[in-house]
């Protein structure tokens, strides 16, 4: 019994990476895009440029509370130029 079960989870364990979808050309496109536009706007910050902070976006944070993210962004958004 314990060999077919063994066998069984490495079954399931080989065959399940193979289920991943391949990149779609669309896929791989716009990361491509993202990588060019992030490229640019690092090019732009390291050449000195000016930019204003209109908002910021936090996304995701599960150890600030969103008080605490409030206070910490609102130190940036709308101020200023950077």
């Amino acid at each position: 019994m314990k060999i077919i079960l063994t066998y069984i989870c490495l079954f399931v364990l080989a065959t399940g990476y193979a289920f991943a979808a391949p990149p779609t050309a669309g896929s791989i496109e716009r990361s491509q895009e993202i990588l060019q536009e992030d490229k640019a706007l690092r090019q732009r910050i390291e050449q000195g440029e000016k930019f204003f902070v209109k908002t910021i976006i936090c996304k995701g944070c599960l150890r600030l509370s969103e008080e605490e993210i409030k206070d910490i962004t609102a130190l940036s958004s709308g101020t200023g130029l950077f």
